[in-house]
């Protein structure tokens, strides 16, 4: 095939054109591609805490003893089981409830700054005041009911567009013992 000097042109502004509209996708595609990934560590926490929290209404119906979500803040959530027995100050025990397959305690990503845990309208993080660790709790009764909860933080890995950590509230709800994200902190 012959070209002629005005198809060669033609070409070159095809080929222009061309990568223009790449560049101007890539402009659009990239970030995204990369923003796509915040959160997820938060994502992949909610899930895994919704999990648990669900097995433990699971457990307390099936077992017909009440269930203790137990959070040591910074760190980690487990499941406990009432054992029935009652400890040195005459309080009900609690042990690490035990599944094989099913984790029962997870892991409070670094990432996860808890600013609040409040508990039946009780903020529980009042007693620690400024401290980032502590120990709260709340029960899921046989019946399946958990208390009402309300968790605030900040995910220090997803910045917003004023650079400041991204807020997050989680709402328990007692019936379906599901927490729901919210994009500000709760009441």
């Amino acid at each position: 095939m012959f070209f002629t000097s005005n198809n060669k042109a033609f070409t070159l502004i095809e080929l222009m054109v061309a990568i223009a509209l790449v560049a101007l996708l890539a402009t659009i595609v990239v970030p995204n591609f990369f923003r796509s990934n915040l959160g997820y560590e938060r994502r992949n926490f909610i899930a895994e805490l919704n999990s648990l929290v669900r097995y433990g209404q699971q457990h307390a119906i099936i077992t017909g003893r009440i269930q203790q979500i137990f959070v040591e803040v910074g760190k980690s959530i487990e499941l406990r089981s009432a054992t029935g027995k009652k400890d040195v100050k005459g309080q009900d025990e609690y042990k690490l409830a035990q599944r094989q397959y099913v984790n029962t305690k997870i892991a409070i990503p670094s990432s996860i700054d808890i600013k609040n845990f409040v508990i039946e309208g009780f903020d529980a993080m009042d007693e620690y005041a400024q401290r980032k660790t502590g120990n709260v709790w709340f029960f899921i009764v046989p019946e399946g009911l958990t208390q009402e909860v309300i968790i605030n933080f900040l995910d220090t890995n997803d910045k917003m567009y004023n650079g400041k950590p991204r807020p997050v509230g989680l709402v328990l709800n007692p019936f379906t013992a599901q927490f729901k994200e919210y994009d500000t902190f709760q009441k």
